[in-house]
């Protein structure tokens, strides 16, 4: 079981509830240093959905503390492991192989889950504020919703 939840979105801030069968962890990122979480979230997400076995780094900020995903891909299922970071946001990049070196404070949400259930949960979750007035507020609190990856992970989940 994998659940991913859009808590809310607001003045720049994007909160978000994970949970699977053992855990639930609610996170946070700031758009502070220009950190378009979702859409760096989705861009991963498309590479490795076109790969067979790859794995990726990603950085949410929570000023001043931030959260690195780790997910690991092989065939269909996913590893994630969601920690916490010693340093402070602002001196993390918000992707890339360089997050595998960083001190991790502790783990917030670790586990094993189909890929696609992953890759649609989120999908999904991001679709609710793709129109409509979910959509507006999404674009005056946020920023400029991600159309282009956002459309490519739905192609890719068909």
């Amino acid at each position: 079981m994998f659940y991913f939840q859009i808590l809310s979105i607001q003045a720049g801030w994007f909160n978000v509830k994970i949970s699977n069968q053992e855990k639930e962890a609610f996170l946070t990122n700031s758009w502070y240093m220009g950190n378009d979480a979702p859409k760096v979230l989705l861009e991963n997400l498309n590479r490795l959905a076109v790969c067979e076995r790859a794995t990726c780094w990603l950085c949410w900020h929570d000023e001043p503390g931030a959260y690195i995903w780790h997910l690991s891909k092989e065939r269909d299922s996913l590893h994630y492991n969601i920690a916490e970071a010693v340093k402070s946001s602002y001196k993390l990049p918000y992707e890339g192989l360089e997050l595998e070196k960083e001190q991790l404070s502790g783990v917030i949400l670790s586990g094993n889950v189909s890929f696609f259930v992953f890759f649609s949960g989120i999908v999904k979750s991001l679709g609710e504020y793709s129109c409509g007035g979910k959509l507006e507020l999404y674009a005056k609190e946020w920023g400029e919703f991600p159309f282009d990856e956002f459309d490519k992970a739905r192609q890719l989940l068909r």
